[in-house]
């Protein structure tokens, strides 16, 4: 079926507080069909079937048992576990030898840990996510990578950099995670911004332009899956001394169903819809 609706495990309680099958037994009850597997939750259902104890890190051993434990989990519940993320701090690193290092991903790292030449970084990321998706192709069955860009990110911070280093590393298995608060929150909003829609200038039509562009490029078979996610809008610029207030009445701040419309409806995307919500509240203890 088509655009079955998903969730971050995160997303509904912080690992360790809130007890990964309880939320699943949740997002069962409210009709999500998919998870995105956090790996912190992973770790904790680990933990909890070896009965360690604080933060002790699970063998290799005991992160498999919790991965049976969460697989039949959800599949009794009729949820796909889509994907386990997050995969940290491993493409373009200005040390090589870093890359041996078992927890590896997304590229947020300060810039002085990353190749500073530009094309000489974006070769790397070529290189290192191909090496990635051979060994994921080698697997059986094979494992697919979805890269995402990030907005923080001082490197590959848009859609368009993540989708160069796809294309060029020309692999089966290595596409696009297209998340809405990453695309949307480098190049519409700005939570330093003075205005009081804390928008960077010319906003959308800014936006407007990449995602015609986003659906004249991108092949559709690259696109993995849809995160579709909001922000907070500060109450006043988030510049030196904010004491972070957000006027929670507003709600939703970012362009999300621009994103989403572009992705859908014009290129043509059909597959899970995942929420992906990064709140303080997750570490709330309670149901």
């Amino acid at each position: 079926m088509n655009y079955q609706p998903a969730i971050l495990s995160l997303s509904l309680g912080r690992p360790g507080i809130h007890d990964f099958e309880y939320k699943m037994e949740k997002a069962a009850q409210a009709g999500f069909k998919g998870v995105e597997l956090f790996f912190d939750d992973l770790q904790a259902v680990s933990r909890k079937i070896a009965g360690l104890i604080d933060d002790s890190k699970p063998t290799l051993d005991q992160l498999l048992a919790g991965a049976d434990r969460c697989r039949d989990k959800c599949a009794n519940l009729g949820i796909t576990i889509l994907t386990l993320q997050p995969y940290l701090f491993y493409d373009g690193l200005l040390d090589r030898t870093e890359q041996q290092r078992p927890q590896v991903s997304a590229n947020f790292l300060p810039a002085s840990s990353l190749i500073e030449d530009t094309e000489a970084h974006r070769n790397a990321l070529v290189a290192d996510l191909g090496a990635l998706a051979d060994l994921g192709a080698a697997q059986a069955p094979p494992v697919r990578f979805a890269y995402e860009a990030l907005c923080f990110s001082p490197k590959i911070n848009t859609w368009q950099a993540a989708w160069d280093v796809v294309k060029r590393a020309k692999r089966p298995n290595l596409g696009l995670a297209i998340d809405t608060f990453n695309l949307v929150g480098r190049i519409w909003g700005d939570p330093a911004s003075a205005d009081d829609g804390r928008q960077v200038p010319n906003a959308d039509a800014e936006l407007a332009r990449s995602l015609r562009e986003l659906v004249a490029k991108v092949d559709l078979a690259k696109v993995y899956y849809l995160q579709i996610a909001d922000g907070q809008r500060m109450e006043t610029p988030l510049v030196k001394g904010h004491e972070f207030h957000v006027d929670e009445a507003r709600g939703g701040y970012l362009s999300v169903e621009d994103v989403v419309r572009a992705v859908v409806e014009e290129l043509g995307y059909k597959g899970s819809m995942s929420l992906e919500l990064f709140s303080r509240t997750v570490a709330e203890p309670g149901d």
